[in-house]
Parts: structure tokens; C-alpha cells; sequence
């Protein structure tokens, strides 16, 4: 709560008027945010018939949630529950509802991106300088990947995607996102979370001749891509409670 008032806080600080933020949230979180809601925030509640369906299929499961059983004690075979981002398929479904709540209520015109709420903007921007962060024409997506991090399952880094709606794949790629969540294939997956289908979907769909932009093609692997790439110039992720403690990344390529 408090990093998400800190990037929305920032966001109009800096961002040119004419860019407009979305703040999805689940309503009981609500309250705190009123205050914010002008002209270029816009608060939009969840309330997804789409994303109640699936915590009504799956929330009832413990291993959707990112837990299991372990052993704790070997020769008196007790067991503990342990928990696993990784697996945590409800934690990490918001992101992809969210988006199509968003697209379904007709709210954006071409350009849009998610971006994560522990992230700082720290310097002026403007959609033309915001603009080579985003997909060129014919492009799906743009994102920051990564092909050695984490193990044992290297994937992309989601904190932000940038997409463009003149591409009618861009909905069927979307869309698919969500089917993967509501017919449960998701867990056929080696793991759970939006970042590792957001690689899964987005290999299949380069394999069928589309293309994506990799904001950090050429540069070197890093385990936090986002600040080495050019989103760095005006905005910090904290991503991990270490970040979030120290309020900025430790790595920065720009200034």
C-alpha cells in the first residue's frame, strides 16, 4: 500500500499530463487512494466476473496459493507447509484480468504498458520520450528478458510490458494469457507466475512469425533488467523487500 501511494505520488510529480495511469485495485484496498483520482488517474475497481471465476475454480486449492507440503522432521515423517512464489498462481493472476479490465472498458486508445507498483519515477517524461520503450510497429509486446535468471527456470522480468492495440494479435495474445489461468492449464506449467507464461505465450507466438522488442537485447544479463535498460532513465524498480527497504535500486546504467 504505502509503495503503491509512493509511485502514484511520483507519477504525477512527473509524468506529462497527457499520459494518463490506471491504477487497478481490488476495493477493500480502496480508501486510501480517493485522494488521487483526477485527471490523468484514473481508478478503476478489479470486480472481474473473469478473475472471480478463477479464484472460484482454484482459490480452494492450497497449491494455487503457492503452498505444500514438505517434510520437517525426516524420521518422525511430519510435514510443514512451505510456500513458493513460483507457485503462487493466485497472487500473481491480478496482472493479466487486470489488463483486459481495462482494455474491456474501453480505456486505451493505442500505446498502453502494465507497470508495477513498486516502481519510482524520479525524472520528467513525456509520451515521445516514453516512446522507444514501447513495441514498433507490427510488434506485440516490448519486455526485459532474461535467459539465465532465476533458476532453475530463467524468465522474463514483468514489471513492465509495453504494448501497442493497433496490433490485433495484441488481444488474442491477451486473451489467451487469460485462458491459460481459467481452463487451469496453468498448472501444467513448471511454474505459476505471470512472468513465466508471459515467456511461455510469448515463445509460442515468435514461433509462429511474430515479433517482440527486447528492451535489454544487446546489453548484459542482468538479474534486475529494468535498470539497465532505458526505463532506468526515469524510473526505479524496487523489486524485493530489500529495494523496498533501501528506497532505490543499487544499479543504475542512466542518470
Amino acid at each position: 500500500m504505502a509503495y503503491g501511494k509512493n509511485f502514484i505520488e511520483s507519477w504525477l510529480a512527473n509524468a506529462e499530463l497527457n499520459l494518463v495511469l490506471i491504477v487497478v485495485h481490488e476495493e477493500p484496498q480502496a480508501d486510501y487512494l480517493a485522494p488521487y483520482s483526477q485527471a490523468n488517474v484514473i481508478l478503476l475497481p478489479l470486480a472481474s466476473e473473469e478473475h472471480a471465476l478463477f479464484r472460484k475454480k482454484f482459490g480452494k486449492f492450497s497449491e494455487a496459493a503457492g503452498l505444500s507440503l514438505v517434510p520437517y522432521n525426516a524420521p518422525d515423517k511430519t510435514y510443514q507447509l512451505a510456500y513458493d512464489y513460483r507457485f503462487d498462481a493466485l497472487r500473481f493472476s491480478f496482472k493479466i484480468f487486470a489488463l483486459l479490465k481495462v482494455l474491456r472498458a474501453g480505456l486505451v486508445a493505442n500505446e498502453f504498458a502494465w507497470i508495477d507498483a513498486d516502481i519510482v519515477c524520479h525524472k520528467p517524461f513525456s509520451a515521445d520520450l516514453m516512446r522507444p520503450m514501447f513495441p514498433d510497429a507490427g510488434q506485440i509486446a516490448s519486455y526485459l528478458g532474461r535467459t539465465s535468471f532465476p533458476e532453475p527456470n530463467p524468465h522474463s522480468e514483468c514489471g513492465f510490458i509495453g504494448y501497442r492495440l493497433d496490433n490485433p494479435v495484441v488481444i488474442d495474445f491477451l486473451e489467451e494469457f487469460e485462458r491459460i489461468y481459467l481452463d487451469g492449464s496453468i498448472f501444467q506449467l513448471a511454474e505459476w507466475h505471470d512472468s513465466y507464461i508471459f515467456d511461455v505465450l510469448r515463445i509460442k507466438y515468435q514461433d509462429a512469425g511474430h515479433k517482440f522488442k527486447n528492451l535489454v537485447a544487446g546489453l548484459h544479463e542482468s538479474d534486475h533488467p529494468f535498470m539497465v535498460s532505458q526505463l532506468a532513465q526515469f524510473f526505479d524498480h524496487l523489486k524485493g523487500p530489500d529495494r523496498k527497504i533501501r528506497g532505490y535500486s543499487e544499479k543504475k546504467q542512466f542518470n
